[in-house]
């Protein structure tokens, strides 16, 4: 099932913006009173959300393999495959799971599972004490040499295995 790709009205649109409209006090992060700057200057609330809402669509339709348009894939073929396993860069990437899971049951096409989610922690800090600083050393600001041979065999073949 592909999902629609039909072009709006200015009358369809504004119809839709006010029927699905949020009341700004309903948000704390993404309310007026607290703007994000963008390529469009500064961007209201219901603009903000609308954008979040179009990147969780187009996230959940690689997931559920009915986006085609991947960067990731085999070669030249172009057919949607849904993924088994989602890594996931943890610190970042664990609010857009959390977006996924609460709009995958709205969003996805029916019948079908989310894929199985990995988080990979790359935080230097995590990194820099197989390395042999201190903790303390791996928090300050002071350039670090980086040796991954000091990094355990086990950590890189846990990583690999993912992919």
């Amino acid at each position: 099932m592909s999902r629609p790709r039909k072009q709006l009205t200015n009358e369809e649109y504004l119809t839709l913006r006010t029927r699905f409209s949020a009341p700004e006090e309903n948000y704390n992060l993404l309310g007026s009173e607290h703007p994000v700057f963008g390529r469009r200057k500064i961007w209201d609330g219901d603009y903000t959300r609308e954008q979040y809402l179009r990147s969780v669509d187009h996230l959940i339709g690689v997931l559920d393999g009915t986006k085609r348009d991947r960067e990731a894939g085999s070669g030249t073929d172009r057919q949607a495959q849904r993924p088994d396993v989602v890594v996931w860069l943890d610190k970042s990437a664990r609010p857009c799971s959390w977006f996924v899971d609460a709009f995958w049951d709205q969003i996805a096409v029916p019948h079908t599972s989310k894929p199985r989610y990995e988080f990979l922690r790359i935080d230097r800090r995590d990194w820099l004490t197989h390395m042999g600083y201190t903790d303390t050393e791996a928090r300050n600001a002071v350039r670090k040499e980086v040796r991954v041979d000091a990094v355990p065999e086990e950590l890189i073949l846990r990583m690999r295995s993912l992919f």
